[in-house]
């Protein structure tokens, strides 16, 4: 069994990207064998909410 198959990839240095969709959606691109403890689906300030969609490739 190869144990490195389970450590899960933390900290600085993986490939993330984050692009606007429109002027209220923001997508964030990353590989399918990062994990992701919290995945928020929007985010807010004052009268502001901007949407959060993940795409895995």
């Amino acid at each position: 069994m190869d144990l490195d198959a389970f450590i899960i990839q933390e900290g600085a240095g993986l490939q993330i990207e984050a692009y606007w969709k429109d002027n209220s959606t923001i997508i964030v691109k990353k590989k399918k064998e990062y994990s992701a403890e919290i995945k928020h689906e929007q985010v807010s300030s004052f009268d502001d909410v901007v949407k959060i969609e993940y795409l895995e490739v």
